[in-house]
């Protein structure tokens, strides 16, 4: 038998119509079950069937369920107004807008409901329907109000919901019976002479939403106004509510503004806000609530409005922002990071002369930015921090160590600066400084290069990369875990072995031309991580500098500050130098553009390669194909890389060798 429910089991009565919904699994009180059945008749007779299928009981016990609450409380105040003549003219009108609706909308008896994609709206239109025309606000035989489709089944949920019940609504509210709240909010959505200064301050809010979605804009101005009265007397809690029906009125003024984000600091990245609004606000929120407006204003301000901001604000408040997060930017994570550096750069050197509170609040503030930029950077996937965020860090961290003192005499505070930058940035900085240090300072920037050398190498792992491999023949290593997992899987015993690898001696060459400025941490990468194993270190471009192994790694740091990447690029005779006896293992760090007169770099490979020599090249993404493609015809091995940990394993891969 089909599940669903027939009229004959509804018109045997209530303990049969209820046993039939139990069996399909309907476990409902008594007077749902009423609603339920009466409904499901009405739907039938509208259908014109005696049967209602399984899905369409379901619609129907759903929509009893969902809004047998409302349609009760309606239909008791219904009840309970008829009597009322004010009512009747009220029900008499929405009867004949709702019919107006249903002819418009094109509905003619014995057009029938569509099954398919009967939709929630549906439902609710079929409660709605039903609750109003069982309360004769629909007057018609049985049978013959009938909808075309699931379409203007949804068009009449939407003319019931808007006109039906709101108005029904309306006719419960302004009940003598009723508060005046209610009825005063009542005659205002109707238009009448509102007292406002009377409601609360919730009942405003009401007001003022129900007033911009009816779009009674002479009502919504009033409420604006009364609100921005209450907002300059401190009296306003709901103030985003307010600030939005504020903005939306216009009656929204500066020093209302102020006011309102003094109250709450949320506000403060609002668009009407400017530095004076800000200021303002500041002052009247006093020194911790306005390090919090202080604080959020900046995220998201520009260089010139950071610095027009911190030349009004009081020194007590910029020392409260110390307490609070500095992040949160919005777009692009580099690009944001870039900006939020920038910003607070230029509040730094607004602050160079405001004293040393001033100038300790900017170093923490533009600490906290680069570090958070810097580790921005180092988590993209390509390509790692852009050109313009690396400057903007950099220029941010030479004018603390600036501000800090006219010489960076102090090796600790240097190094906590640019500890927390990436290291493209820090050696940037350190370059900047080391040119126009003198001997004494040379040194501490030199040690600090080192230490940061040395935290790349251990940031990055590169310390705990593999040292042995599988091999198939008999070795005094033994791989324990992988024989015992072979062991269970082929079912008999065996023995998996490992041998050590061993990294061999190289001749390390270099680029420091103008064309791998953007890549010279890729060049200060390899070398540190590769002291141990470098017999000549040749850093070139049009000239080249040779550096005879063994080296320590404040030497690298020592000529790596000295040089300049700039000018043109000799790799030719690069590759001659670096050649060295007993050591058979060329590496060069270069983008492969030699732009000097010299022998073609094809020639110079193969000749070294027919003498012995094993020459890779570590070239960045901007190397051009055509050259790569020469280079590894010439017998070369050409490793592209994105990041200098991936220029580290390139080298390591080529020097790797078996015992």
């Amino acid at each position: 038998m089909s599940r669903g429910l027939r009229l004959e089991e509804i018109a045997s009565g209530l303990p049969a119509a209820a046993e039939a919904l139990r069996r399909q699994g309907h476990r409902l009180g008594t007077s749902e079950l009423v609603d339920i059945i009466r409904l499901a008749r009405s739907y039938a007779d509208l259908e014109g069937r005696d049967f209602l299928a399984e899905d369409e009981l379901e619609m129907v016990v759903d929509a009893v369920v969902k809004h047998r609450r409302l349609s009760h409380a309606i239909v008791e105040e219904l009840r309970r107004a008829s009597s009322s003549s004010r009512f009747r003219e009220r029900v008499e009108r929405l009867e004949s807008e709702i019919m107006a609706g249903l002819q418009a909308m094109g509905a003619k008896p014995g057009w029938r409901v569509s099954k398919k994609k009967v939709s929630r709206r549906g439902r609710e239109a079929i409660a709605a329907y039903m609750m109003l025309r069982s309360v004769g606000a629909i007057q018609g035989r049985p049978g013959r109000e009938r909808v075309a489709d699931a379409q203007s089944l949804r068009s009449l949920a939407y003319t019931l919901a808007r006109q039906g019940v709101e108005s029904l609504r309306e006719a419960y509210l302004s009940k003598p019976s009723r508060g005046g709240r209610e009825r005063r909010l009542m005659e205002a959505e109707s238009g009448l002479a509102p007292r406002l200064a009377e409601l609360d301050e919730k009942g405003l809010v009401e007001l003022g939403w129900a007033s911009m979605r009816k779009g009674n804009a002479r009502l919504l101005k009033d409420v604006g106004v009364e609100l921005a009265r209450r907002a300059r007397t401190g009296s306003l809690s709901r103030v985003r509510d307010a600030y939005k029906i504020m903005r939306r009125a216009g009656a929204l003024d500066r020093e209302t503004l102020s006011l309102m984000i003094a109250s709450d600091p949320s506000l403060a990245s609002a668009p009407e806000a400017d530095a004076n609004t800000i200021a303002r606000a500041v002052g009247i929120a006093g020194h911790e609530r306005g390090g919090e407006i202080l604080a959020k204003r900046l995220r998201e301000a520009g260089p010139g409005e950071a610095e027009t901001l911190v030349s009004k604000v009081p020194p007590e408040a910029l020392w409260a922002v110390k307490s609070h997060s500095l992040d949160g930017w919005k777009g692009e994570l580099v690009d944001a990071a870039s900006k939020a550096a920038a910003s607070l750069r230029s509040a730094l050197r607004y602050m160079e002369g405001g004293g040393e509170g001033w100038r300790e609040l900017g170093y923490s503030m533009a600490l906290e930015a680069i570090s958070r930029a810097s580790r921005i950077g180092e988590a993209a996937s390509m390509g790692g921090l852009s050109r313009g965020a690396v400057f903007g860090m950099a220029e941010t961290a030479i004018a603390i160590l600036e501000l800090e003192s006219s010489r960076p005499s102090d090796p600790e505070r240097v190094y906590s600066i640019l500890s927390r930058l990436s290291l493209p940035a820090a050696v940037k900085v350190l370059r900047s400084l080391y040119s126009k240090a003198s001997v004494e300072e040379r040194e501490v920037l030199v040690r600090s290069m080192e230490r940061l050398l040395y935290k790349y190498s251990v940031r990055h792992g590169l310390r705990l990369l593999p040292k042995t491999v599988l091999s198939q023949r008999r070795s005094p290593r033994v791989d324990v875990r992988r024989s015992i997992y072979q062991s269970i899987r082929s079912g008999r015993p065996s023995i998996v072995y490992r041998e050590r690898l061993r990294a061999g001696r190289l001749s390390l060459a270099l680029d420091v031309s103008s064309s791998m400025i953007d890549y010279s941490s890729w060049a200060i990468a390899v070398a540190s991580l590769f002291l141990s194993n470098i017999s000549r270190l040749v850093i070139f471009s049009h000239a080249s500098t040779i550096l005879e192994g063994p080296l320590s790694r404040r030497e690298v740091a020592r000529s790596l500050l000295s040089v300049e990447f700039r000018g043109y690029t000799d790799i030719s005779t690069a590759l001659e130098k670096a050649a060295h006896p007993g050591v058979k293992k060329i590496v060069a760090v270069s983008d492969l553009q030699q732009t000097v007169d010299s022998q073609p770099l094809q020639l110079v490979v193969r000749s070294l390669h027919r003498s012995g020599y094993r020459i890779a090249f570590i070239t960045p993404p901007s190397a051009r194909p055509e050259d790569v493609e020469a280079a590894r015809e010439a017998g070369a091995r050409v490793v592209t890389a994105w990041t200098p940990r991936q220029a580290a394993l390139g080298v390591l891969r080529h020097i790797l060798r078996r015992p």
